[in-house]
């Protein structure tokens, strides 16, 4: 009976004398960055505690945590156009035709060698609900393959094709 009683008075004490942790970094070096719509707080040598991950998008997450609760949603503006390229594989020229499904829009061409060398490059206008066309020479490049970046100078999204010169 003497051991039950000073078990129990044993576990009584370890639980109303039971240890809280509070919340602080201790870390050597750390800073503050701020954009148009981003803040970011970080700290080194921090313990890393959790992992969020959206397509190619990871953030590793530490105890410099607010209080207030985020919202780790990643939203991802969809890319407004629809595009042709003819004739693939070519020999002397490509066509790309464009058609706006949304607002107007500048976008930008770039095609690239496979040593990502800038072989062609070009910005056209996009009227709201429009339609644009142009006229790639590759009668001069070496055969092969070649990446064409089609890219919105506004908002940043692309679309990458594969042109293939004969």
């Amino acid at each position: 009976m003497k051991n039950i009683i000073t078990s129990l008075l044993a576990i009584v004490s370890i639980t109303i004398n039971a240890q809280t942790i509070e919340r602080q970094v201790i870390a050597t070096t750390g800073g503050m960055q701020s954009g148009t719509s981003v803040e970011l707080s970080s700290t080194i040598g921090e313990t890393v505690v959790g992992l969020i991950n959206s397509g190619t998008i990871s953030l590793n997450q530490g105890y410099q945590q607010s209080d207030t609760p985020a919202d780790n949603t990643i939203v991802e503006e969809e890319f407004v156009l629809n595009y042709s390229l003819y004739p693939n594989p070519s020999t002397d020229f490509v066509v790309v035709n464009l058609e706006n499904k949304g607002t107007e829009e500048n976008i930008t061409l770039t095609l690239y060698s496979l040593e990502g060398v800038i072989v062609f490059s070009e910005t056209l206008f996009i009227a709201q609900k429009g339609t644009s066309s142009t006229k790639i020479d590759v009668s001069q490049l070496a055969s092969g393959i070649y990446s064409l970046r089609v890219s919105n100078t506004d908002t940043g999204n692309f679309e990458t094709l594969q042109i293939i010169k004969q």
